[in-house]
Order: structure tokens, then sequence, then C-alpha cells
């Protein structure tokens, strides 16, 4: 019973070095990511009237230029999207890597994006958002470019 405040003392000096170890094991996802979008979605007025469910096909670009860890950012690239005249041509894009290294959660300046880590040029996301007058998701295979 005695060495148990040393067990325990010892158990928290390893813990910071074990996520230190994590952390720096990050998948790289840095480069620039295409991928053809499968959506769906409405629009909708103030009164909460909705317009039809319509069916979108959207080619779009993500590039991510900085990783700091499990952390990343970069841009979408709107170069062949359908989305409507609201959407800028650059959106600026930030995410996190989980500690298993299995999913990246993102978000840009109208969505969430939740993205599970195929292989290291593969990925598979999901595209959920909402603004004032349409809400929209879609589903994506993302390739890293070479």
């Amino acid at each position: 019973m005695k060495y148990l405040p040393l067990s325990a003392l010892a158990a928290s000096l390893l813990a910071p070095s074990t996520a230190a170890i994590a952390q720096d094991s990050a998948p790289d996802l840095t480069g620039r990511w295409s991928f053809t979008a499968e959506a769906v979605g409405f629009s909708f007025d103030a009164d909460g009237e909705s317009g039809e469910i319509v069916y979108r096909t959207l080619e779009n670009i993500i590039e991510f230029d900085q990783q700091d860890g499990r952390r990343i950012s970069g841009k979408e690239i709107h170069e062949k999207a359908s989305a409507g005249p609201e959407t800028p041509p650059l959106e600026r894009v930030a995410g996190v890597i989980d500690t298993e290294d299995a999913t990246v959660y993102m978000v840009d300046e109208n969505g969430f994006r939740t993205c599970r880590i195929v292989d290291t040029d593969t990925m598979s996301c999901v595209y959920q958002h909402v603004l004032g007058h349409r809400a929209d998701v879609s589903i994506a295979t993302w390739k890293r470019e070479k």
C-alpha cells in the first residue's frame, strides 16, 4: 500500500508524454483533395414554407495548406460547384483529426463535415449546412491529388 502514491506519481508523469506521442502521430492531410458530392436539399422562406427537394451533383476541391499536429486548415475552391450565386469562390476550412486517426471534423464558413479516413489518399465525407433560406446534406469520396 505504501507504493500506491509512487505508482500514481509515475503514471501522472507518463501520461503527458503518451499524449504528446499521439499528437505527433496524426496523419498528414496537407495537399489538394478533389471530390464529386452527391447532394440533396431544399429551400425555405422566412415563414418556414419549404420548396421542392433538389438533388445536385457538385465537383469541388479542398486544399489543406497548413497542419499543426491534429489541426488542419485551408480553403475550399468552388471551381465547378453549382451551389448558387451566394457561394464564394474561396471558403475557409478548419478541422481536427481525432485521437484514433480515423475521423476528421471540419467547419467552413457555413457548414460542417465529418470525414472518415479510408487510407492515406482517400476520405469518405458527409457535409451538412443550413443557410437562412436553404438546407443541404451531401456525401462524397475525397481523393488526394498527386
